[in-house]
């Protein structure tokens, strides 16, 4: 039995070893991968009135303090802006389920956002949101 332990020890530790420190999708994506210009659709629910529909706008992802994230529609939604306390997990960036605010997802491998959010206040114009980002604009120097 000793000499069974003895063969298979290095084994099982280059196996241990190799599994605690290969790339996964555990690992943190730093928060500024979420930060830029999105483009994709959105449904709008305004108080009072019928939903909207833009195929073809933005939003904009800017940090907000430590570990926030401020989403903020582009003007002509009239769709509120919503600031979510997120964290790392699998690859993408995300914040809790029990959000009273709403869902933020950014998936850092394909640099989808979905947002959906809940009115707080009966003022507010909630706003569900999917797309992707966009490249930065550089200019020539």
């Amino acid at each position: 039995m000793n000499l069974k332990i003895k063969l298979f020890s290095p084994a099982i530790i280059a196996i241990i070893a190799l599994v605690s420190t290969s790339c996964s999708k555990d690992d943190k994506v730093p928060l500024d991968a979420a930060l830029g210009t999105y483009k994709g659709s959105m449904t709008t629910y305004p108080p009072n009135s019928p939903l909207q529909i833009f195929d073809n706008t933005t939003v904009t992802v800017t940090s907000a303090g430590e570990g926030q994230l401020k989403v903020t529609p582009a003007s002509n939604t009239k769709a509120t802006a919503r600031t979510f306390l997120v964290f790392t997990e699998d690859g993408g960036i995300y914040n809790s389920e029990d959000d009273s605010k709403g869902i933020f997802i950014y998936d850092d491998e394909t640099d989808e956002l979905i947002v959906n959010t809940s009115r707080t206040n009966p003022k507010e114009t909630g706003f569900r949101f999917k797309g992707l980002k966009q490249p930065k604009f550089e200019p020539h120097q």
